[in-house]
């Protein structure tokens, strides 16, 4: 399970208590049996505290060892969100080189502009 930071949380007074409820790394495929990945699907849940509100997602990765190399790999559209209901968004990432990589989801709510961060390594 990925644990994001949630950052910008004015207790929820305004924001509606927009989150990224959960997130997860599913689909992990080794094709060449080295230990390492090729390939994961990321995916996380976005929650908020009324019955549906507009957001869109952005997912990044980064080389976790040096925390550079940031790079915007995956964007949801603009979608709703239906309260605390489970659903999952994500996409397949492929990786070409060895190493461990962080991945960052950005949960945006165009209306209010409101964004959250939060990195976790898979």
């Amino acid at each position: 399970m990925l644990s994001p930071t949630i950052m910008n949380d004015w207790n929820g007074i305004y924001d509606n208590r927009l989150v990224i409820a959960d997130a997860r790394a599913v689909d992990r495929v080794d094709q060449d049996g080295d230990g390492y990945y090729r390939s994961v699907r990321i995916e996380s849940d976005a929650n908020t505290s009324v019955s549906s509100r507009l957001v869109r997602q952005w997912l990044y990765s980064r080389n976790s060892e040096t925390g550079s190399g940031e790079q915007l790999r995956w964007d949801s559209g603009e979608y709703t969100t239906h309260g605390a209901d489970v659903d999952w968004v994500g996409n397949e990432i492929t990786v070409s080189s060895r190493g461990i990589v962080d991945f960052s989801w950005a949960l945006h709510d165009p209306v209010w502009y409101i964004t959250r961060v939060g990195w976790d390594e898979v």
